[in-house]
This record gives C-alpha cells, sequence and structure tokens, in this order.
C-alpha cells in the first residue's frame, strides 16, 4: 500500500486501523535497517505512528553513536 493512499482513507471520512500505515513504514525501511525492521515487525504489541516515530529516533540516535565511535583496528 503506498502511503499517498492512506489521505484518501481520511477524504472520504474511512477510518484506517493505525496498525497499517505502521507497517508500511517499517516495510519501507532501508536494508540496512533489516534486523530492526524485523524487531519491530515481531513486537507483540501494536505500535501507534508516535511510538514508531519515537523508536526510529531512538535508533537513528544509536546508529549516529555507533558511526561516530573510531574503528577498532587488529
Amino acid at each position: 500500500m503506498n502511503l499517498g493512499k492512506i489521505g484518501r482513507f481520511t477524504q472520504h471520512m474511512m477510518n484506517m486501523d493505525e496498525a497499517i500505515p505502521v507497517f508500511c513504514i517499517i516495510d519501507k525501511l532501508s536494508p540496512s535497517w533489516k534486523d530492526f525492521k524485523h524487531t519491530l515487525k515481531h513486537n507483540k504489541k501494536k505500535l501507534t505512528l508516535v511510538e514508531l516515530g519515537g523508536h526510529l529516533r531512538i535508533e537513528e540516535s544509536l546508529r549516529a553513536q555507533d558511526s561516530d565511535k573510531p574503528k577498532a583496528t587488529m
């Protein structure tokens, strides 16, 4: 499902389970986020868009910190 189509549901006053756009966003994550994506998909609790946004910001911050660390050489 294209995220642009979500607006059509609200335009026609059709309610949509929030899980659908959450899943669409998770599904569109970059392949480099594979493990994180897997964790989110198998989460027992349904995520809201706000919660998903929080998880994404935290993960992005952790990845930025990891990229700033010098690589260990052997």
